[in-house]
């Protein structure tokens, strides 16, 4: 199982989603688009991407012989043979930089870049997908067009293990608390289906 590395990803997130997480999403205000294009522009996420063969019974998934138990799992990788594990973070600097904006008084540049950074982070899990399903399709595959992470539905936090164990994420300098959260705090991992096209 060979384990991808994406080095500081040229993303292209959308204005919109970060005014959504600042409470302005329909603003037609000039100053606010700009504030949200430049607070995103240097944020460059990394990641890690794996392919792996996946078997799908009626309430869990077994991924090689890690199993998350999950029904809606299930239900959402029914009819793939494989599933892409990926992890997308923004480095130790950025969270400190988030942190010290708070803490000096400088609370509405550090809500700002929070907001730019856990999208960037998310659009990072997006760019792998889209990098790989070119590949995918030359095989005769290709994705589904949502991802799954662990926390959502059923399916429990603590499976962020498996995908924490599979991409070897400690290598990009994340680390997983004793209550499977990940840190740094701007890190985010996801499973996406892979169907055999027909």
């Amino acid at each position: 199982m060979r384990v991808e590395s994406y080095q500081s990803m040229p993303i292209r997130p959308q204005v919109r989603d970060v005014l959504i997480r600042i409470g302005a999403p329909r603003t037609q205000d000039a100053a606010l688009i700009e504030k949200a294009k430049q607070t995103i522009a240097p944020l460059r996420p990394y990641g890690l991407l794996t392919l792996i063969p996946i078997d799908v019974q009626a309430q869990q998934v077994d991924f090689q012989g890690r199993v998350m138990r999950s029904e809606k799992l299930a239900r959402y990788l029914q009819g793939c043979s494989h599933a892409l594990l990926m992890v997308s973070t923004l480095k130790q600097p950025v969270c400190d930089r988030i942190h010290q904006l708070m803490e000096n008084g400088q609370s509405d540049e550090g809500i700002w870049l929070d907001a730019a950074a856990s999208v960037a982070a998310d659009t990072g899990l997006d760019f792998m997908i889209a990098a790989q399903q070119k590949k995918l399709e030359k095989q005769g595959m290709r994705t589904l067009s949502w991802r799954y992470s662990p926390g959502y539905g059923d399916l429990p936090l603590e499976n962020q293990q498996i995908l924490y164990d599979y991409l070897g994420a400690q290598s990009l300098g994340i680390r997983l608390t004793s209550s499977y959260m990940l840190l740094p705090e701007k890190s985010v991992m996801a499973i996406c289906g892979v169907q055999t096209c027909r």
